[in-house]
């Protein structure tokens, strides 16, 4: 699952969903946006979202509470933030310095305002307000 659960207000049935469809002894890799630690409301507009009620992080803790309650045993649980934000820090300053065309494959294909969006998800990571995880978990084998 890679950056689902910021869309989804109802983590707990997202993840009972995934340990029903999840083979016994499968597993589940998580690469996914969380509430930092920094505390404060998001600056929106971000690339999930226009405005908060479009918004569903939880922290890293209640994310992993909610694997955890799900059935999955956690064998990998990181914080990949500062060095996944610094690339996007630097793929943002290259779209500032030379804008991407409309046509080019990439994120400004579907998010016209790419730049504004992802310049304030910079700003809410450097302020905390965000963080990543990046985890494997597994079901226990049937």
């Amino acid at each position: 699952m890679c950056h689902v659960s910021m869309n989804v207000p109802d983590k707990a049935a997202l993840l009972a969903e995934l340990a029903r469809v999840v083979r016994p002894g499968g597993r589940l890799g998580l690469f996914e946006i969380v509430a930092g630690s920094g505390g404060g409301e998001l600056e929106y507009p971000v690339p999930w979202a226009t405005e908060a009620s479009g918004s569903h992080l939880v922290t890293a803790d209640a994310l992993r509470a909610l694997v955890d309650a799900a059935g999955f045993t956690v064998d990998e649980w990181r914080d990949p933030t500062a060095p996944v934000m610094a690339a996007v820090r630097g793929r943002y300053e290259e779209f500032v310095a030379s804008p991407p065309s409309a046509t080019a494959l990439g994120m400004q294909s579907y998010l016209p305002d790419v730049t504004t969006r992802v310049g304030t998800y910079v700003r809410n990571a450097e302020a905390g307000r965000t963080a990543l995880v990046m985890a494997v978990a597994r079901l226990p084998a049937g």
